[in-house]
């Protein structure tokens, strides 16, 4: 066995919530992800910054990737000692090819593990409230591939139709009509009822219920199509007593990864649909503690900035007591009481412009700053952008910034026609600052929030109701 590690990893049906905690480590260690076409993109953000994504997903009759390149692929990545995540909607062993990539890693004795993940034959039925088994209505459930390679494909129909229990068709949407037929030709009732879950899980969800009698006519004019799971039973009943929809449900929001997953929390908690996009990441670069030192007052950008300058300090083998006559400045209250915290309290809170061009004063920044042209402006890190190209961004319903930074990190990570294609989305903008930024980088609808959770919650849900 190589160093290297393949990791087959299950996603779950789509609510990128419903990965499961080892799967998210294993995506957070990855060098590679692999990815199929139905994953959520919040996933993706769980990835390292340097991490390669690939998607190598598989369309109806089109194969991005074809399956032989994606097993050489996962054994050459291996063999380079990468560790490797092949993602995979749902379960990798249930109705995939996750069978056949282990059997070709071990042929090639390849080091690789399986993660299971959620199905969507169990959970996407849940998610319109049905329940797969039920005391009163099913004490089985069977789960059938309706990907047939041929028309009459090879199922046992006779033996299929009469099974008692709840019977879950995946990737049976383009055989609905010959599911239908069979069913209805080895003695299964017309008015058996019939749920077609659209999207299950995820904001973009769409049930359809009805009975073999009608489930045709109400597909095609509902325009309900793949990807879709097909149930069949009396338990698809309890879809009318047990369903529930919460209040943000169908909204998609996008939101910056952030250390803090409160208010993305939140957001799900009411329904939403939260993606959040990869961060940059701030590296501290080469700069000159005594010329700093020189000055009177040192004024703090930001708290990245601060805690570089720190960094430096003890770098140095200075402390505290090394600046104890130089006037520390800081930008905001936010950035003062963090300052606070490590000991050093701000002797006052300004706005840059009020001390950038004077000659006692140096700021502190980064590389990208607004304010680098000032003259003592001295750049302490820089900010190392990652790549947000996977997300597509037609079906967002708002974007949301925290920050000034998650403004830049976003609009650098995408190309300049992506930019054009988001700049006419809805925006919330946690502070005057940030809604100041978004204006000026041509976003049209923007609205201005107070920067605290609760506020954003009230906002939309405001607009719902």
């Amino acid at each position: 066995m190589n160093n290297g590690l393949v990791s087959l990893v299950g996603a779950g049906p789509g609510d990128p919530e419903l990965l499961t905690i080892k799967g998210k480590r294993r995506i957070q260690e990855a060098d590679v992800v692999m990815f199929d076409r139905l994953i959520d993109p919040s996933i993706l953000s769980y990835a390292k910054a340097d991490a390669e994504l690939i998607n190598v997903g598989k369309l109806p009759h089109h194969h991005r990737v074809k399956q032989s390149q994606i097993n050489q692929m996962l054994v050459d990545y291996s063999l380079d000692e990468k560790r490797v995540v092949r993602l995979k909607a749902g379960d990798p062993y249930v109705l995939g090819r996750g069978g056949e990539e282990a059997q070709f890693l071990t042929a090639n004795g390849i080091n690789y593990e399986v993660v299971p993940g959620l199905t969507s034959a169990i959970a996407g039925l849940a998610a319109a409230g049905i329940s797969v088994t039920h005391r009163d209505y099913a004490s089985s459930f069977h789960v059938i591939s309706a990907h047939l390679k041929k028309e009459n494909g090879t199922l046992d129909w006779p033996n299929i139709a009469h099974q008692e229990g709840t019977l879950i068709f995946l990737m049976g949407m383009e055989n609905l009509d010959l599911i239908v037929s069979e069913l209805l030709n080895n003695g299964r009732s017309d008015d058996t009822p019939v749920a077609i879950i659209q999207w299950a899980t995820q904001w973009r969800q769409k049930n359809l219920i009805s009975n073999l009698k009608d489930v045709r006519r109400k597909v095609e004019e509902t325009g309900i199509g793949s990807p879709s799971i097909i149930a069949v039973g009396d338990v698809v009943k309890l879809h009318q007593e047990i369903d529930y929809v919460l209040p943000l449900f169908g909204q998609r929001i996008l939101i910056a990864d952030n250390s803090s997953h409160k208010l993305v929390h939140e957001l799900r908690d009411h329904g939403a649909s939260v993606v959040t996009y990869r961060r940059g990441k701030n590296e501290k670069t080469a700069f000159d503690i005594g010329k700093i030192m020189n000055h009177q007052q040192i004024c703090f950008e930001d708290v990245d900035s601060f805690e570089f300058f720190i960094d430096e300090l003890n770098l140095k083998n200075r402390d505290l007591r090394s600046i104890f006559n130089i006037k520390m400045l800081a930008t905001s209250d936010h950035l003062a009481k963090k300052m606070k915290k490590s000991g050093v309290i701000a002797d006052q809170v300004v706005e840059i412009e009020d001390v950038g061009n004077t000659d006692d004063t140096v700021i502190l920044g980064s590389n990208t700053s607004e304010f680098i042209g000032y003259k003592n402006f001295d750049s302490v890190y820089h900010r190392r952008v990652s790549s947000n190209e996977n997300i597509d961004f037609s079906e967002f319903s708002k974007l949301l910034f925290i920050s000034k930074s998650s403004v830049t990190d976003l609009l650098d990570s995408i190309i300049e026609e992506k930019i054009s294609e988001i700049q006419n989305i809805p925006v919330l903008a946690m502070g005057k600052k940030v809604e100041q930024l978004l204006i000026s980088k041509g976003f049209t609808n923007v609205k201005l929030v107070k920067p605290k959770n609760s506020k954003v919650l009230e906002e939309l849900l405001e607009e719902v109701n």
